[in-house]
């Protein structure tokens, strides 16, 4: 039949944070500026940017940073600021904290600050100094459109100082745990990603009979056309006709993962006929008719208890033949087939794909009968449940894990302080 379940205690996270670092001796706290250089970025003219890898490394921001280290986009040459190797590079600007370390020598733009430090302080040790102090950091930042923090307060944020002999050790007794809270963190991602593979499995199955006993010899092989009453482009109407108290609008951002989801919702002043006309009722499909190629065709079912909504032009209303498909059973099979019909058959124009309606239509399926479809149904939601259960698992341990990093931080700088 089919494959077992993933486990649930594949998705445990079990991380030992307790750090004893042993680092005696006088900690003190030190001005920013007191340890290390501190050198902030400058723009260099617009027409020495360059994609030829002429110059040096550009790095402007966060949008660069990786765990450790930024992967250059671009390159300057003639740059204004540099950071040497294994300066810590921070952002000062949309969003304040984040840091890395410089690869190479780099130029760097306004949006981030070089500091190099003194007296042999390791690099790590000073950029683990400051993911520890962070929030102090962004307390200082200031700015309406976007945050931003000054030199004079970088310069003058406080950062915890271990004895020179202590620096070293407690670098690498943080990067013993990161080494273990990674490790798990690689766990947790693979068994999401198993949940993936796990849940695509259980919808083929579902539409190819495998899911539970069933005679496929009597499926009926038919076009979704041929079990669908109609089909609807949706409303378009312009900017002025948004309102915050209007009727609920299901943008193609609203389908995701084969579920309505209903966050950012837009809504609409529109007219008792334009509601009736375009009104999204349990039971229809909603299908996103224009968008990357990747993501035309996703589709999702209008469940009962939905607010009134009506849905915009980028997406379909499919009205089903109740007496011949479950909207739930069809649901299964545009989120199986659907990607590959779509991916050959959609237009590309100007880096979006298009369907149309009758390319929905001409989707291939194998159909039950209608109490199958049905029965079908109640075995996808009970295995679907359980994933659901354990991919919400995954979410709090992905949390527990960011907790994690910042509490072995935290707990490494808690040295005695005067």
């Amino acid at each position: 039949m089919f494959k077992k379940m993933p486990s649930k205690q594949k998705l445990g996270l079990v991380i030992n944070s307790n750090m004893k670092m042993d680092v005696c001796g006088y900690w003190k706290n030190a001005r920013l500026d007191e340890i290390g250089e501190v050198i902030l970025g400058q723009s260099p003219p617009g027409e020495t940017y360059n994609l030829e890898q002429e110059g040096l490394p550009f790095f402007q921001g966060k949008a660069e940073f990786g765990d450790l280290y930024p992967t250059p986009i671009k390159w300057c040459s003639k740059p204004k600021k540099i950071a040497e190797p294994d300066d810590v590079l921070i952002s000062v600007r949309a969003p304040v904290g984040p840091t890395n370390l410089s690869p190479s020598r780099a130029c760097i733009g306004r949006g981030l600050a070089a500091i190099r430090p003194k007296q042999g302080m390791p690099s790590k040790y000073l950029l683990y100094a400051l993911r520890a102090t962070v929030d102090f950091l962004t307390e200082k930042a200031t700015g309406s459109t976007f945050e931003a923090i000054n030199g004079k307060d970088l310069k003058s944020h406080i950062i915890p100082v271990a004895p020179p002999y202590g620096q070293v050790r407690i670098v690498e007794e943080i990067e013993k745990q990161f080494t273990r809270l990674d490790a798990g963190i690689a766990a947790l991602k693979r068994a999401q990603s198993n949940l993936k593979r796990y849940r695509a499995a259980v919808l083929k199955a579902a539409c190819e009979g495998r899911l539970v006993e069933s005679d496929v010899t009597k499926w009926k092989k038919v076009q979704l056309k041929e079990v669908i009453g109609s089909m609807k482009n949706g409303i378009y109407k312009p900017r002025s006709s948004y309102a915050e108290r209007g009727v609920a609008c299901l943008r193609m951002y609203n389908i995701e993962n084969g579920k309505i989801v209903w966050k950012d919702i837009k809504r609409m002043n529109l007219s008792s006929k334009e509601i009736d006309e375009y009104q999204l009722l349990s039971g229809d499909l909603l299908v996103n008719r224009v968008n990357s190629r990747e993501l035309v065709g996703k589709s999702a079912p209008i469940l009962p208890g939905i607010e009134k909504c009506v849905f915009e032009s980028k997406n379909i209303r499919i009205r089903l033949k109740h007496d011949l498909a479950d909207y739930r059973f069809i649901g299964f099979v545009m989120s199986v087939y659907g990607p590959i019909h779509f991916s050959r058959n959609a237009q590309q124009v100007v880096g979006m794909a298009s369907i149309s309606q009758s390319q929905i239509g001409s989707i291939e399926l194998s159909l039950p009968s209608l109490i199958e479809q049905k029965r079908i149904v109640a075995e996808v939601d009970r295995r679907l449940s359980v994933i659901e259960e354990l991919e919400a698992l995954y979410v709090v341990n992905m949390k527990r894990a960011n907790r994690l990093r910042q509490a072995i931080l935290q707990s490494a700088f808690m040295g005695e302080q005067s």
